[in-house]
């Protein structure tokens, strides 16, 4: 093995090691050359070893990036020239999901293990809930700060229309409070206008039923 200024066709860290282990000086059919080639095995085997625990640890689903850099053959602009998969699965079932394109196979693998990052790190929201900012805007400091006063008559509409709220005044606060909540956060300054639009129809639909 000859050492390349430039390893264009492994990763830094592949190179490094076997540069590390005497690979490159070491000839070939040689107890030097034995003993340096178990030294890379045992590195790579050890770096296996390390990214299986990560993976174990992340909990990861199924997201990988992809070990192969590949040529691009593609004529688009402001592609790279290399790229690495992403991929969503294990075996026959993975899917390619995304690319990630560099100027080197290096850099198309260091975008791709950024993206499997940050996919990995991206906060995770249950069905049917919202997110909470953790400051406070202006359309929850107006939700918030309703009294018991504002809030009950809603819920007294709210009740006329069919929601099951109980006749006292926490829970009427609770349950207003909560509704509007949800609108501050999904529209923000519109909740207001949201809610008062909701409030007339109830109060409407509630009206000709007692005509």
């Amino acid at each position: 093995m000859t050492e390349s200024t430039t390893p264009a066709q492994c990763r830094d860290e592949d190179w490094n090691l076997a540069r590390d282990c005497g690979l490159m000086s070491a000839t070939p059919g040689t107890n030097a050359w034995d003993a340096s080639l178990a030294r890379f095995a045992d590195g790579v085997r050890d770096a296996l070893s390390a990214d299986t625990a990560r993976l174990c640890d992340e909990e990861v689903t199924g997201l990988t990036v992809g070990q192969l850099p590949t040529l691009n053959q593609d004529s688009y602009p402001s592609l790279g020239e290399w790229w690495v998969q992403l991929w969503d699965g294990r075996g026959d079932d993975a899917k390619v999901i995304a690319r990630a394109y560099g100027d080197t196979p290096q850099h198309a693998m260091e975008l791709a293990k950024a993206i499997h990052r940050a996919l990995l790190n991206a906060p995770t929201q249950e069905p049917g809930t919202l997110p909470y900012p953790t400051e406070i805007t202006e359309a929850l400091f107006d939700v918030l700060s309703l009294m018991l006063w504002h809030t009950g008559p809603i819920a007294h509409v709210l009740r006329a229309g069919g929601a099951e709220i109980k006749k006292r005044a926490e829970d009427e606060q609770a349950h207003v409070l909560h509704w509007f909540i949800q609108l501050a956060i999904q529209h923000g300054p519109a909740w207001r206008e949201r809610a008062t639009a909701s409030i007339n129809e109830i109060r409407a639909a509630v009206t000709k039923e007692q005509a």
